[in-house]
């Protein structure tokens, strides 16, 4: 196991060992200057030297990762046995003797070690402690500001648009670090039954569990924060997240409408009350709030990609191709753009635009929908042979895909082919048994509506 008591003690050998790199460096420069050189002989050895000391950079980068980690680890041990040691002092009489701590000394030593490396620690300890050394709540409070402070940890915006895996705030150490904070203010509050924290500090701690996909706790913590500063923006955003994540998509509403009453020119939050609209299927005041957000900033794709869905919703494809288009002009490789035009364009009964659209869309992504799309559109030109091709694609992404299935059944059906019919439709049915609903009324199978076969399939 890492000893970090022999790290911290050892520390000037680390820097001497630098010194004397840098030492050497430099005399070896002094020397390659004396001598008459090349220009290019001269380009080489700066990019060498710039080379190394990239190189001296990433080594002293690794090890301090390495020294913060196997300080945590380190100090998880000491937390168990110190747990250890409290359950045993509660089995034991105060009159009697504590076992001994094995190591005493070294144990003290790496204690205050860590401290001095580390003062948030001694201020975690502080805080459980708080009843012991008779601490206030502002005592507390102020510990805790102190503890986020000295980890350099803020309290920012949660934008829904960055993947919660792309949306990491903490490293290692400052995750640690919360997490233990957390515990300690839960106590606190639990057995005073008042708030120690500030806006600030709920806000991070709701982050926190935010980036664990915790957002149940993510958004008490926000409403904690709301709770000590009704009029914290921030916190509101925050809190229309974390109920969106969860789809509790009235409150998420109620959240965002309260954070643009405090910050009215967020084009961001414009789009976000236009998406949550949508999905409660209020498909004219979504559009309304898309509108807003271009009249702020009309070079937003997202929001003409998302007005462009909604209109697509209201069946006003005219306008929703328009709104695909401006998208499509300020993010040409958008996959979805093109796809969704292709979409569109089926809807307006213009397949032969809308295979050029799904071809772009296949190029930039070769999603399972993009071929199936494009399949559909083969098949409403006639091309069932390309068609078939294009569901196949679409299989092999995704073998579960019933619709393709079901439509592959549909061409052969109306090619007559009907055992490949009943056989892609025997598919489609046992992943999706609707569509034995859906092929009794389809008139793709008219020509096998007496067979007895099919009969047997869908009954």
């Amino acid at each position: 196991m890492f000893d970090i008591t022999i790290f911290v003690e050892k520390w000037w050998l680390l820097i001497s060992a630098l010194l004397g790199i840098l030492a050497m460096i430099i005399i070896y420069a002094f020397y390659r200057s004396r001598k008459n050189i090349s220009v290019h002989e001269e380009k080489d050895y700066i990019e060498k030297l710039k080379r190394d000391t990239k190189a001296i950079y990433e080594q002293i980068k690794q090890s301090e990762k390495a020294f913060q980690e196997n300080v945590m680890l380190q100090l998880k041990d000491m937390n168990e046995k110190m747990k250890i040691l409290e359950g045993q002092c509660k089995e034991k009489s105060i009159h009697q003797k504590l076992p001994e701590i094995e190591d005493k000394g070294k144990s003290e030593k790496l204690h205050n070690t860590l401290h001095i490396l580390f003062p948030q620690l001694k201020l975690l300890e502080k805080l459980e402690q708080y009843k012991q050394i008779s601490l206030s709540a502002n005592e507390i409070r102020d510990s805790i500001l102190q503890i986020l402070e000295k980890t350099q940890i803020f309290p920012e915006k949660i934008d829904l648009y960055v993947t919660v895996d792309r949306e990491k705030k903490f490293g290692f150490f400052e995750k640690s670090i919360c997490t233990l904070l957390s515990h300690r203010i839960y106590d606190i509050e639990k057995n005073l039954n008042i708030l120690v924290g500030n806006e600030s500090v709920y806000v991070i701690l709701g982050n926190l569990q935010y980036e664990n996909s915790d957002f149940l706790r993510a958004k008490e913590y926000y409403q904690k924060a709301i709770e000590v500063k009704p009029l914290f923006a921030l916190a509101w955003n925050n809190l229309c997240m974390s109920l969106i994540r969860i789809n509790k998509n009235q409150e998420a509403l109620a959240a965002i409408e309260r954070y643009l009453e405090l910050e009215p020119q967020d084009v961001r939050a414009w789009h976000i009350k236009g998406m949550v609209l949508d999905r409660l299927e209020r498909y004219e005041e979504a559009l309304t709030a898309f509108d807003r957000a271009l009249e702020l900033n009309p070079h937003d794709a997202r929001t003409w990609y998302s007005s462009g869905l909604v209109l697509g919703h209201l069946s006003r494809y005219e306008e929703a191709l328009k709104a695909y288009d401006n998208a499509i002009e300020l993010e040409p490789n958008s996959p979805d753009l093109w796809h969704s035009k292709g979409f569109t364009l089926i809807q307006l009964g213009l397949p032969e635009k809308a295979l050029k659209a799904y071809d772009r869309a296949i190029k930039l992504k070769p999603i399972p929908d993009a071929w199936y799309n494009k399949g559909l559109a083969l098949g409403r030109l006639g091309r069932y042979e390309d068609a078939l091709k294009a569901f196949e694609m679409a299989l092999d992404l995704k073998p579960d895909f019933h619709e393709a299935w079901y439509n592959k059944a549909c061409l052969y059906s109306l090619k007559g082919d009907k055992t490949n019919a009943l056989s892609d439709l025997s598919k489609a049915i046992m992943i999706n048994p609707a569509c034995k609903i859906m092929a009794k009324e389809d008139e793709e199978f008219r020509n096998l509506i007496e067979d007895e076969d099919f009969k047997k399939i869908v009954e």
